[in-house]
């Protein structure tokens, strides 16, 4: 079954541009919390298909019917750039705030490659029943052949010209199978953002009569910040109630002789700074908890629906607080990850581990961090298809586990923490970090995620339509969020099955785990994760 290489032959390689033109230029600068994304990894992910009983995938179809939804989309096919620098303007114009420009002859367009795998998708890759069986490795599958080796419009933070915002494969398998792979540079779009486009593509590929409704509009979330934010000066009182939120706040900027060289260049001021004046420097990163030469890998765990019960059945519920089974279950990953870690490589008692902001903690703490959609969180709420990546960073701090490897906390007391710091990020506390991120020197500056030995990066796509993007007969044999192999990053999904739009733990979830490799082995090995099963 493992296939070391998919063999892949090029068909075609083009540049697409709408099928209907826009009329005029346009320059519209992103939302502050955008430009905040830019050294983000792309966001991105594949969705593989089984053959057709009846009507074969059409190449030229889905061409055509990606050119069309690009006429609903056509800032994607535009050119990403700085904002000119001169603070005076506004929000907008300072430094290294991102904008996009697009409807001219010189717009890079959508880089698309069809290409073409002489084998057969089931003789390559386990449908979703067999790989719900055990824990399984994505890196059996080579699915980073289905990405073009293309390079991405501020992929290193600065590069842009010329370069595309999105770039897309169609891969055709002999046995007619279809691989849809799709990556965008993250300050045009979260994961969000990536599925509502796939929708709207695969309605047209199917009917050409379908209309996307798509919502381009940054400044409408910059300007659900609280205050001015075109004011000279941010205001005091909502930069005291930004920091009340269940965060971690590391400086970029500030000196720590534990950083890697390869940082050096986000850690310095950029140019247009180098005559004003600078926040003083805040925390540093915890570089030196981050071993970036270890090797490390992906699990997929599969939970079934009677273990996530078991599971949010274990989380003893407050008066005060309900804890979700979406919460429980992330808890759960998260100490398991840490009694691994712990297993492989009990860590120093000296080393530093910060206190979360708004909620002191003692110093030997790890921190969970959970991606949060503002969509919801701001005032008056964004629709569904609002597009950008309108995200920030919650933080949970729980104990690190004993010399034995148990648990600090129980489970209800970690997931406890973890609903706590989502609550935290009420319309008011975000209003004023909207405030805030209008007014930091440069949005590249504070880092309020990081990963290492006492952090990880919960990213969830549970509700957001992943199996719905539906371009023939049925869903998706498998699909794949596109996440770094980097050691704390957690990515939640729905299980195969669930395009009918029903409960998101109808047909299991998978979890989506990089560690260490050691530690990986030790999750899957040691039975903790297996508790409840």
């Amino acid at each position: 079954m493992p296939a070391k290489t998919l063999n892949l032959k090029t068909i075609s390689q083009a540049r697409l541009q709408p099928s209907q033109p826009s009329s005029q230029s346009s320059t519209q600068p992103l939302s502050t919390i955008d430009s905040s994304v830019l050294h983000f990894a792309p966001t991105g992910a594949i969705w593989i298909y089984d053959p057709p009983t009846q009507t074969p995938y059409s190449p030229s179809h889905l061409l055509d019917s990606l050119r069309k939804t690009l006429s609903y989309y056509p800032q994607w096919c535009g050119q990403l750039s700085w904002t000119p620098f001169n603070p005076s303007l506004g929000h907008a114009n300072r430094c290294q705030r991102v904008q996009l420009t697009w409807g001219s002859a010189n717009d890079p367009g959508v880089e698309v490659i069809v290409a073409h795998s002489p084998l057969k998708i089931s003789e390559i890759l386990l449908n979703a029943e067999e790989r719900a069986k055990k824990s399984w490795e994505p890196a059996s599958f080579p699915s980073h052949e289905l990405f073009p080796d293309i390079k991405l419009a501020f992929a290193d933070a600065a590069t842009y010209e010329g370069l595309p915002g999105m770039i897309v494969q169609l891969t055709a398998f002999e046995c007619g199978a279809l691989a849809v792979a799709v990556k965008m540079a993250h300050v045009l779009g979260d994961a969000q953002t990536l599925i509502t486009f796939m929708k709207d593509w695969a309605n047209i590929y199917r009917d050409p009569l379908f209309t996307p409704e798509p919502l381009f509009s940054p400044s409408t979330l910059s300007h659900r910040a609280s205050g001015n934010i075109d004011a000279p000066t941010p205001d005091p009182s909502l930069l005291s109630l930004a920091n009340t939120v269940s965060r971690t706040r590391y400086d970029y900027y500030a000196p720590t002789p534990s950083a890697p060289s390869w940082a050096a260049s986000a850690m310095s001021p950029p140019p247009d700074l180098s005559s004003t004046p600078l926040a003083p420097p805040g925390r540093p990163p915890p570089w030196e908890l981050w071993n970036q030469r270890a090797a490390s890998k992906k699990v997929i765990l599969h939970f079934t629906v009677p273990e996530i019960l078991a599971i949010h059945a274990a989380v003893t519920p407050t008066r005060e607080t309900k804890v979700s089974q979406h919460t429980a279950l992330v808890s759960h990953v998260w100490l398991s990850l840490l009694h691994a870690r712990a297993a492989t490589s009990p860590p120093p008692a000296t080393a530093s581990g910060a206190a979360v902001q708004g909620r002191e903690r003692k110093a030997d703490v790890a921190h969970l961090t959970l991606s949060l959609s503002l969509r919801t969180r701001v005032a008056p709420p964004l629709p569904a298809q609002f597009l950008g990546s309108p995200i920030v960073h919650a933080a949970a701090a729980v104990p690190l586990p004993g010399t034995s490897g148990a648990p600090a906390l129980s489970l209800s007391e970690t997931a406890t923490e973890v609903t706590a710091a989502l609550a935290s990020f009420d319309k008011e506390r975000v209003g004023a970090l909207l405030h805030e991120a209008a007014f930091v020197d440069a949005p590249g500056r504070y880092w309020d995620a990081f990963l290492g030995e006492r952090n990880g990066i919960v990213t969830s796509w549970v509700r957001a339509g992943v199996w719905e993007v539906r371009f023939g007969e049925g869903g998706a044999r498998y699909v794949e969020p596109v996440m770094p192999e980097l050691d704390g990053v957690v990515v939640v999904v729905e299980a195969g099955g669930n395009e009918n739009g029903g409960h998101w733990t109808e047909n299991g979830v998978d979890v989506m785990v990089s560690a260490r490799a050691e530690v990986v082995d030790e999750l899957v090995r040691d039975g903790y994760v297996r508790k409840f099963r």
